[in-house]
């Protein structure tokens, strides 16, 4: 009897893409308890759990607060796009750097639909094929941004040129930008130390300047996202700011079968990252330099390794 409720257990939490450790500690807020919540020992009560804990941090969120989040990569500290008080407050919580600008995360292109037309075909496809994953696209800014409903808040975001996106691969930050919208990311961590790689870490870096953390124990990977920059991808060229937990020949692989596709028609179909792991052809070679590392959440200042006469080409 144990094993069937075990089994039924995990088929409920494989469907949603939910770890265990979010589970056990989903609803540990810091503001209020530090004790462990009762865990039901059913598939509908870990499920009603999921729901109300995912619900309760997006009321946090859409009220002005800040949360520290888990992700595909490492823990960062988010707000409400929409919230400018709470994106100032997370700006200033974490001594933010002025030229580590805060990224942008939404949980699908449906958010951004309304601005397609802002967007070149290429690009739009290319950020199709290569989200959800740990690959965050510098993309030209524009008035896209007014769409967002960003307001205030997007003085803190990107630079006067440029903005940093991202659809994360995991269900439970997309689950909770899905409620609450586009959402302002930046490291759990003040500038210059140390990615978050645990919950505990960011109630020890942060402390009381954040409103709650989503527990989940330890990050699934080490490493933060790859940073990759598209303003000039319509003349053929990207660059990369930081090479993370996905190589550069995945994502020139990536852009090449997007290309492929504008040049050949839609017949050819479209690359996905979708199920591509490390089996994915290699034998790419990027021409440029990385620029100065940085944590998840931020986009590295641009160093001259990264103007566009360094950019790869395809």
């Amino acid at each position: 009897m144990a094993d069937r409720k075990a089994e039924s257990l995990h088929s409920s939490i494989g469907l949603l893409g939910i770890s265990a450790g979010s589970l056990l500690l989903a609803v540990h807020f810091y503001q209020l308890t530090r004790a462990a919540p009762l865990i039901p020992n059913t598939a509908l009560g870990v499920l009603l759990l999921i729901l109300s804990s995912i619900l309760a941090y997006a009321d946090i969120l859409k009220n002005g607060g800040t949360c520290g989040i888990p992700t595909d990569t490492v823990y960062v500290l988010v707000a409400a796009c929409n919230r400018p008080d709470a994106v100032e407050k997370a700006h200033h919580s974490k001594r933010q750097a002025q030229d580590r600008p805060m990224s942008l995360w939404i949980s699908s292109l449906k958010q951004l639909e309304p601005a397609k037309h802002l967007f070149t075909p290429l690009l739009w496809d290319f950020m199709e094929a290569a989200w959800p994953s740990p690959i965050s696209l510098v993309v030209p800014r524009g008035e896209w941004v007014d769409f967002l409903g960003m307001k205030d808040s997007a003085k803190y975001v990107g630079t006067p040129q440029s903005i940093a996106i991202r659809i994360p691969d995991c269900s439970v930050t997309t689950h909770l930008i899905d409620l609450v919208g586009p959402i302002v990311v930046t490291s759990a961590n003040p500038t210059g130390e140390a990615d978050t790689t645990h919950h505990n870490q960011v109630y020890a870096k942060l402390g009381d300047k954040v409103d709650a953390v989503l527990c989940d124990g330890p990050s699934p990977e080490n490493i933060a996202s790859t940073v990759v920059d598209c303003t000039k991808i319509d003349s053929g060229n990207i660059g990369f700011f930081r090479v993370g937990i996905i190589p550069k020949s995945q994502v020139l692989q990536i852009l090449e079968q997007v290309q492929r596709k504008h040049t050949l028609g839609p017949s050819r179909g479209t690359y996905s990252m979708k199920g591509q792991e490390e089996h994915l052809d290699h034998s790419h070679t990027a021409h440029n330099g990385v620029g100065t590392a940085a944590v998840e959440g931020t986009v590295p200042p641009l160093s001259p390794k990264d103007s566009p006469e360094n950019h790869t080409r395809l």
